[in-house]
C-alpha cells in the first residue's frame, strides 16, 4: 500500500475495522470449541499423549501458586511465565464464576487465552495481506485457511506456548507490513513479545529489523541496514535476558538464569542445528512445511501402558482423502511460487515472509523429528499461507480470466480443508478420551 494514498488507507481501515472482529469471533469460537472436545481426554494429566507435547507440565505450570510455577520447566529459556502466568491466574478465578470445578475453570481460562491467541493471528495475517494489496475476499480466504490448519486448529485448542510464539512473530510481520502506517511502538511491542515467548525469536526479529531497514534506507533514510541490525540485536539480547532474569526472581520455580549460560546454551544449539541440517531428509521436512501443517495427517494410536496419539508414516504418492485434499492446496502453492519473485519484487513484507519462514523451518527442521516438528509449525505455518497468498495475488493482476477459477478452487479447498481437519480433532479426542 503506498504510504501517501491517503483514501486507500482510509478504506484499508475501515475494511479492517469490519471483518477483522468478525473473524476473531468466528476462530475464537472454533477454537474454543476444539478446546471443549478435549478436555476430557488425558492430554491435561499426562505428558506425550498428542504428538510428544508436553501440555500437562505447560498447562500445571500456567495455572499453579506462583511458588509452583515453572517448576516442570515451562519457563526455562524463555520469560513466558512473566506475561502470562497472572492474566492465567486472573480467568481461572472469573471462569469459577460459571463452573463449580476449579480444575475446569482453570483449562477454560488456558483454552481462553490459546484461543484469542489463535484468533489474533488469522486476523493478523488477514491484515498484513490487506496491507500488502492482496484482494479482500482473497485476504479472508487464504486467512481462514491459516485457521483451520493443523497448525492453528488443532494447537490453538491445546496447552501449549508455541500458539504464543506464532503470535509474537505474526505481529511483527504484521507491523512490516503497515511500513510507516503502524505506530512507533508496534514492531518493538512485537519484538518483546515474541522474545519473552521464545528466546530463539531474537533470530527472527533481527531478519524483519534488517528488511525493515533495507526498505528504509531505499527511501531515504539516515540509519544504515547494518548499524541498524546490531543496535537491535543488543537491545533484544539485554532486553529479553533481563526479562528471563525478571522471571527468575518472580518464579522461583522456574529456575535461575545465567546470561553466561544461556548464550554458551544457545551458542551449542546453533552448531547442534548446523550438523544436523544437512542429515534431515528435505522431502519429509517439505511435507510438515507445506502440506500437514495445513492438512491434517492420518491419525496412528500406540497401545502400550497408554494411549498415544502419532501420526501414520505418511507417502507422497499414496491417493487418500488427505492427498486428494492436498491436490487442490498444491495448485495453489504452485500458482503462488510462480508469482513469489514479482511479490518479492514489489513487495518488503514478501521477503520478511521468507526470510522468518525460512530460519524457522531450517532451524526446527534440523532439531525435530518428524512429529515434533509438526508440534512448531504454528511458527512458520503464517509464513507460509503469507507467501501464498501474496505470490497468487501477482498472477491475478497479470491475468484476469484466472481470478474466478482461483477463487473457485481457493473456496472449494478451504471447506474440504475445514471438514477433514475438524474429523481430525475428533479422532484425537476420541482415541484419548479418559
Amino acid at each position: 500500500m503506498p504510504d501517501d494514498d491517503l483514501k486507500q488507507a482510509a478504506q484499508l481501515h475501515r475494511r479492517w475495522r469490519g471483518i477483522g472482529p468478525v473473524l476473531f469471533a468466528i476462530f475464537y469460537s472454533l477454537f474454543f470449541a476444539a478446546h471443549l472436545k478435549l478436555e476430557k481426554t488425558a492430554l491435561y494429566l499426562k505428558d506425550d499423549v498428542v504428538l510428544s507435547a508436553n501440555t500437562a507440565a505447560f498447562f500445571t505450570d500456567l495455572t499453579s501458586e506462583p511458588a509452583r510455577a515453572g517448576v516442570r520447566g515451562s519457563g526455562q529459556g524463555s520469560a513466558f511465565l512473566l506475561l502470562h502466568h497472572h492474566p492465567a491466574r486472573v480467568l481461572a478465578v472469573l471462569w469459577l464464576l460459571f463452573s463449580d470445578s476449579p480444575g475446569a475453570a482453570a483449562k477454560h481460562a488456558v483454552a481462553a487465552m490459546t484461543s484469542a491467541a489463535g484468533a489474533l493471528i488469522v486476523v493478523l495475517l488477514y491484515l498484513t495481506l490487506m496491507c500488502c494489496g492482496v484482494a479482500r475476499l482473497r485476504a479472508v480466504l487464504f486467512a481462514s485457511v491459516l485457521g483451520v490448519s493443523t497448525a492453528a486448529g488443532l494447537f490453538a485448542a491445546l496447552p501449549l506456548p508455541q500458539i504464543f510464539s506464532a503470535l509474537g512473530l505474526m505481529a511483527a510481520l504484521a507491523a512490516v507490513a503497515r511500513g510507516r502506517a503502524a505506530f512507533w511502538w508496534e514492531f518493538p511491542a512485537a519484538a518483546f513479545y515474541a522474545c519473552c515467548c521464545s528466546l530463539w525469536n531474537v533470530i527472527p526479529m533481527l531478519l524483519l529489523v534488517l528488511v525493515g531497514a533495507v526498505r528504509n534506507s531505499r527511501a531515504g533514510g539516515s540509519v544504515r541496514p547494518l548499524f541498524s541490525g546490531l543496535i537491535s540485536a543488543v537491545l533484544l539480547l539485554l532486553v529479553t535476558l533481563g526479562a528471563m532474569k525478571l522471571q527468575s526472581w518472580a518464579y522461583p520455580g522456574s529456575g535461575a538464569v545465567s546470561p553466561a549460560a544461556v548464550l554458551r546454551e544457545s551458542v551449542g544449539t546453533l552448531n547442534q542445528a548446523s550438523r544436523q541440517v544437512v542429515d534431515v531428509p528435505w522431502a519429509a521436512r517439505m511435507q510438515d512445511v507445506l502440506f500437514a501443517n495445513v492438512i491434517a495427517p492420518t491419525v496412528s494410536t500406540v497401545e502400550s501402558d497408554r494411549r498415544t496419539v502419532t501420526l501414520a508414516e505418511g507417502r507422497w504418492l499414496e491417493m487418500d482423502v488427505q492427498h486428494g485434499i492436498g491436490a487442490v492446496w498444491l495448485m495453489l502453492l504452485i500458482l503462488g511460487f510462480i508469482g513469489l519473485p514479482w511479490a518479492m519484487r514489489s513487495s518488503a513484507t514478501a521477503v520478511a515472509a521468507l526470510l522468518l519462514g525460512g530460519w524457522l523451518v531450517l532451524f526446527y527442521g534440523a532439531l525435530e523429528a518428524p512429529g515434533e516438528r509438526l508440534l512448531h509449525s504454528a511458527l512458520w505455518t503464517p509464513a507460509v499461507i503469507a507467501l501464498v497468498g501474496l505470490g497468487v495475488e501477482q498472477p491475478l493482476r497479470r491475468w484476469s480470466w484466472l481470478q474466478w477459477p482461483v477463487m473457485a478452487a481457493l473456496g472449494v479447498f478451504l471447506v474440504l480443508q475445514a471438514g477433514h481437519n475438524g474429523l481430525f480433532i475428533a479422532e484425537i479426542a476420541k482415541r484419548i478420551a479418559l
